[in-house]
């Protein structure tokens, strides 16, 4: 046990390098978020006389690229995700759907009932505003409110989810939940994930987590301000950050760029009449200068 006395720089910087190597930069960063906060209120009554997280290391993330499905990709796994018994045994399809196409996170997708979705509306739409969360002595719940207050959105459904969602409206098992467990209750994250691992791992897409489906909404889109209003962001910082795939291709401003190929006709002249100084004449200018000189 170490006392608020005895955290000095030093020893805050070790323990954060230790989480970093055991854990990883995100755990340290987290770590350090933690400390910063407790060790800032001790200062602040008295029991230390300066936060030493100030003056620890730095923490260096390595900035991920943004993993996502291309349009065949997303077609072609739908396509084996339909075909596999197993999968449609454990409700898969119909969840990785709604979250392709509305962009939702996993626990908004579970946490949706069937109170959010306008089927009868010329356009169809769902409301995204929960989640789910687990409570001990309780199980599984629908938190009213999402991760934070931007995610609240109302959504249109892509002609495919609306379809999808009209089929499962006369098959409900839940006079009020979308996607529920077997047992009628609220299901678990956990859950869905791992029937959805069952399955990549069969068809080949190991690298494919839920988290992907809402990036790849996002990377179809690829407008930043669409995406950030579609995912629930506040602004489209985190969009661009996060969620877009860094482009490969630069954009086509060979317009602009032309104009400095183009030189005015009086420059071009002057340009014609000036020769080119090579090494050996450079030599013999340079002495005659000295000569002139003398």
């Amino acid at each position: 046990m170490v006392r608020i006395r005895e955290m000095s720089v030093a020893r805050c910087d070790r323990f954060l390098k230790d989480v970093e190597k055991g854990r990883g930069a995100s755990a340290a960063k987290h770590a350090k978020t933690v400390l910063t906060g407790v060790l800032g209120m001790a200062a602040r009554f008295g029991a230390l006389n300066a936060n030493p997280l100030r003056d620890v290391g730095s923490i260096h993330i390595e900035k991920k690229t943004v993993e996502a499905l291309e349009q065949l990709e997303v077609q072609q796994m739908r396509t084996l995700l339909y075909a596999d018994a197993d999968a449609v045994g454990r409700d898969i399809p119909g969840g990785v759907d709604f979250m392709l196409g509305t962009s939702a996170r996993i626990g908004e997708m579970l946490a949706t009932r069937w109170l959010d979705l306008d089927l009868e509306a010329d356009v169809l739409t769902v409301r995204l505003h929960a989640t789910v969360i687990f409570v001990k002595g309780v199980g599984m719940v629908v938190q009213e409110h999402p991760k934070t207050s931007s995610s609240r959105r109302i959504v249109p459904l892509p002609g495919f989810v609306a379809r999808m969602l009209l089929g499962r409206v006369n098959e409900a098992r839940h006079p009020e939940l979308v996607f529920p467990s077997h047992r009628g209750l609220v299901r678990d994250p956990a859950n869905f994930r791992k029937g959805w691992d069952a399955f990549k791992e069969r068809a080949g897409y190991e690298w494919v987590h839920p988290h992907v489906f809402r990036k790849t909404a996002a990377a179809l889109v690829k407008d930043p301000e669409l995406v950030a209003g579609l995912l629930g962001h506040a602004d489209s910082t985190v969009t661009k950050t996060h969620y877009l795939p860094r482009a490969t291709i630069a954009p086509d401003v060979r317009d602009r760029l032309d104009a400095m190929g183009d030189a005015p006709a009086s420059t071009q002249r002057k340009a014609r009449a000036v020769v080119p100084i090579n090494s050996e004449r450079r030599g013999r200018s340079q002495q005659a200068g000295v000569s002139e000189a003398g």
